[in-house]
C-alpha cells in the first residue's frame, strides 16, 4: 500500500495541487517528508535538530513560494527531490552563515578583546560588560543580536520571527545595533580611562 501510495504522490501535479488547495497540499508534504528530511539534515550537515528542522520549514515555505510567484511551473521529477534541493542548499547558505562574520564585526570583537588583554583586564570582565551593554540597547536589539550570533538564524529567519519587512531590514537594523553597540563600549572604554 505504501508503494502505491508513493507511485501516487509521484504522478501528482503538484504545482496545480499547491495553487488550488494549499493547505492540505503543504501539509501532505511537510507531514510526509519532514521527519526523513529533518534526520539527513542531521546526520549529512551535522545540524541539531531545531536548525534541521527550521531548515525543512524553510524549504517547505519556499517552495510553495516558488509555486505561488510563478517561478515553478511544471515539476521535471518528483517533489520529493525538488524538496531536497532547496532543502540542500538552505543547509549549504546555513553552513556559510554559520562561518561567517563581517570583516567589521569581526575586527570590532578582536579589537575589544585585545582591549581587554592590554588593560591587564580578564576576559570574564569583559564579557560582563559586553552583557550588560547588549542589554542596554534595548529588547529589539538585544533580540536582534541574540537571534543572530547565538541562535545562528538566518536574516530571513529573524525577519520573521520579529516581524521586519525582509532580510535588508534586519541587515541594517543589525548593523545598527552593532555601530550602537561599539559606541556604547568605547565610551565606557573611554570613560573608565578618564577615571583612573
Amino acid at each position: 500500500m505504501n508503494s502505491d501510495k508513493a507511485k501516487h504522490n509521484s504522478k501528482l501535479d503538484w504545482v496545480s495541487y499547491i495553487r488550488q488547495a494549499e493547505d492540505e497540499a503543504l501539509s501532505k508534504i511537510y507531514f510526509t517528508h519532514r521527519k526523513a528530511c529533518v534526520r539527513w539534515l542531521q546526520s549529512k550537515f551535522d545540524l541539531r535538530l531545531d536548525e534541521a528542522r527550521d531548515i525543512f520549514q524553510m524549504s517547505v515555505v519556499c517552495l510553495y513560494d516558488n509555486i505561488i510567484t510563478c517561478r515553478l511551473d511544471a515539476l521535471s521529477g518528483d517533489i520529493k527531490s525538488y524538496l531536497y534541493s532547496i532543502v540542500r542548499n538552505k543547509a549549504y547558505e546555513h553552513q556559510r552563515r554559520k562561518t561567517r562574520m563581517t570583516h567589521n564585526e569581526s575586527l570590532y570583537f578582536s579589537s575589544i578583546k585585545d582591549s581587554a588583554y592590554e588593560d591587564g583586564q580578564h576576559t570574564e570582565i569583559d564579557a560582563l560588560l559586553l552583557q550588560h551593554l547588549v542589554e542596554s540597547l534595548g529588547e529589539s536589539c538585544r533580540k536582534l543580536l541574540e537571534l543572530f550570533y547565538y541562535k545562528q538564524l538566518s536574516l530571513d529567519l529573524i525577519s520573521e520571527q520579529m516581524n521586519y519587512l525582509n532580510r535588508n531590514t534586519v541587515k541594517t537594523k543589525k548593523y545598527k545595533c552593532i555601530k550602537r553597540l561599539q559606541n556604547a563600549y568605547l565610551n565606557h572604554r573611554w570613560k573608565d580611562g578618564i577615571s583612573k
